[in-house]
């Protein structure tokens, strides 16, 4: 009955209180201050003359009447009800459910195609039944009935509107119901997700326009932006691990902070504590888990191993599902809608929201973009009230993320965390090599230190696959120096070991801009000359003249000056910790002898070309 329509549930109350009246002599329903029946309905009255008064009343045969009065003894009210009223809607009501079952499974096969219309849905449902049962087997609905069983079956599933990527994303969501990642203080969940810019930025060399990824942390308690990284083309392992590093750390961008308000990471004043004359060291663990998607970048053994040192555990997303990370997904779209389609070059979501020639008209440069965004971070998304903040002891109250940061701190308490001051080599690829006479060998290439005078030939105290050999760190986006950490020191100071040939570029030299270098020598016939083929290409880069999409993508790199977690190769020391830095020597062959080849890696060329820049059309 309560499912029922208003008026229909009236009139079936209605209806039993007459009956009542006719059976049992009870008052008359629309006078509900009598107490007498009327005497036309007196029960000592024969059952016939109050049939008949009744039926008169009602404007009904005695034949419906005694209906009613048979249905209403053995059903109640809910026999009284006008059916014709009271049917609940059901488009499918009168479809077969064959039919139904071939529309969920041509659906389910259009899931990674491209969208259909309703019209060829249908079709190839009416083809799947004649195959399957015999032609005119099942009967299809008419077609008006048809289309409106599809929009049901198709309800929230953008299986004929919105976004196809969308459509998969739906279509992989999980099939019955879950409960929410719940963070109880900040750091305990961190979400990691990368995405294409929708805004152009410009090639500082060439002056053109290029596309750009976004990096960003976002913990999940409070939503605040805890790290991001913006990078031409494509991001790598080493980024992410900067974006690790910004959460745990202050940024390194100077003037460019998202942290601020109370800080829950790294204090800024570093501490050392003296316990029996030595320094004990702690790990930094403000991060609990973070989770990820499975791009290569994210499960890439660096990031784990970084993860790993840091006591961080690793928790994938399902793939292909990004409900997974649903708040991060919400916050790309809050940064294209609020602040990206305000600025020139903005290209719009996908090809079919794209203007006319819009890559013409950027004008920001990739590092003016990267400030851009960081600075309305920490102005307008982390003091603005988010709708998806909620505290529990007052659901109705607006909060902002700074502000859920506050009220977490509250509850769960301010992390004093001590961390070394050499946190940042910990977020550095580590590659392990033995120290000779000439220094110490990575990538075919030589560097030396006045550190490594008293090591040569020597072994190390670690053990494991690499026993003897010593760690080496490096930043693949400036190759120009490694940086070495004596295990024996007592104050486990890092030094900074140059490339013999550095003083020959002006800028910072990347891993990938090496091995391009390495790949024209081999195929020009240029083995012996390979430090020449470095000094034409820079130059030619420093220019403009770069020819083809790899080497187009590594001299944007090379004129943005990337740098890792803030470590400046061009300072007479690292960023943290005292060098050992020696001049080099220009009589020096600052290539390893006898051949070409990487250490760490194989290198495949079809791989290296297959991660290229990628020209929007």
């Amino acid at each position: 009955m309560s499912n029922l329509p208003p008026e229909v549930e009236a009139q079936a109350i209605m209806r039993a209180a007459h009956l009542d009246e006719l059976i049992q002599g009870l008052p008359r329903p629309d006078d509900p201050d009598a107490t007498d029946p009327r005497p036309e309905y007196d029960p000592k009255r024969p059952w016939g003359e109050r049939l008949l008064a009744k039926a008169t009343e009602l404007d009904m045969t005695e034949r419906a009447l005694r209906r009613w009065v048979r249905l209403y003894r053995d059903r109640g009210v809910e026999g009284l009800v006008d059916r014709r009223r009271g049917r609940n809607g059901n488009a499918g009501r009168d479809i077969d459910t064959r039919w139904t079952d071939a529309v969920r499974a041509v659906l389910a096969e259009h899931t990674n195609r491209s969208r259909p219309t309703k019209k060829r849905v249908l079709q190839l449902v009416e083809e799947r039944l004649d195959t399957q049962y015999g032609p005119g087997v099942v009967l299809c609905p008419p077609t008006s009935t048809a289309y409106k069983a599809l929009d049901r079956l198709t309800k929230g599933t953008n299986a004929f509107r919105g976004s196809t990527k969308q459509k998969r994303s739906i279509a992989n969501g999980p099939r019955v119901m879950y409960s929410r990642l719940v963070a109880t203080r900040p750091g305990e969940y961190v979400l990691l997700d990368t995405t294409r810019l929708d805004v152009f930025g410009i090639d500082p060399i060439t002056e053109r326009w290029v596309e750009a990824e976004l990096t960003v942390a976002m913990d999940l308690c409070d939503r605040r932006i805890v790290g991001m990284c913006l990078r031409p083309v494509s991001t790598k392992a080493v980024d992410v691990a900067a974006v690790l590093y910004e959460t745990i750390h202050p940024s390194p961008h100077p003037g460019a902070t998202m942290s601020e308000g109370p800080y829950s990471g790294v204090p800024n004043t570093v501490i050392h504590i003296d316990s029996d004359d030595t320094t004990e060291r702690q790990s930094v663990d403000v991060v609990d888990t973070i989770v990820i998607d499975h791009g290569k970048v994210f499960i890439s053994e660096h990031v784990k191993s970084v993860c790993a040192r840091l006591g961080i555990s690793i928790q994938p997303g399902r793939p292909y599902t990004p409900t997974d990370k649903a708040p991060v997904e919400r916050f790309f779209r809050t940064l294209r809608e609020d602040l990206l389609e305000t600025l020139p070059g903005y290209k719009g979501p996908d090809v079919y929201s794209r203007g006319l020639d819009v890559e013409k008209t950027a004008v920001y440069f990739i590092h003016e973009l990267d400030a851009i965004i960081r600075g309305w971070i920490a102005e307008v998304y982390h003091r603005r009230p988010h709708s998806g903040l909620v505290i529990p002891e007052a659901p109705g109250v607006a909060i902002s993320p700074l502000e859920m940061h506050e009220y977490a701190l509250t509850k769960a308490g301010y992390l004093r965390i001590l961390t070394d001051w050499d946190l940042a080599f910990d977020f550095l690829p580590t590659a392990w090599r033995s120290i000779q006479r000439y220094g110490v060998e990575l990538h075919g290439l030589r560097y030396q230190g006045a550190v490594l005078e008293d090591l040569v030939n020597t072994r190390s105290k670690y053990g494991g696959v690499h026993r003897g050999k010593w760690p080496i760190r490096y930043d693949p986006n400036d190759i120009r120096q490694v940086y070495f950490q004596d295990a024996d020191d007592e104050m486990h100071l890092w030094h900074r070991l140059d490339w013999t040939h550095r003083h020959v570029l002006g800028g910072p030299f990347s891993l990938d801009a090496l091995n391009f270098a390495k790949q024209v020598a081999i195929k020009t016939g240029r083995h012996d000359d390979v430090l020449r083929v470095i000094q034409e290409h820079v130059e030619r880069w420093r220019q403009g003249a770069a020819e083809g999409r790899p080497e187009k993508r590594i001299a944007l790199q090379q004129a943005l000056h990337l740098r890792t977690l803030g470590l400046d190769g061009d300072a007479s020391t690292p960023s943290t910790g005292p060098t050992g830095r020696i001049e080099p020597d220009e009589a020096t062959l600052g290539f390893a002898e006898p051949d070409l080849e990487v250490d760490d890696e194989e290198l495949d060329e079809a791989d290296y070309y297959a991660d290229t820049l990628d020209i929007a059309i």
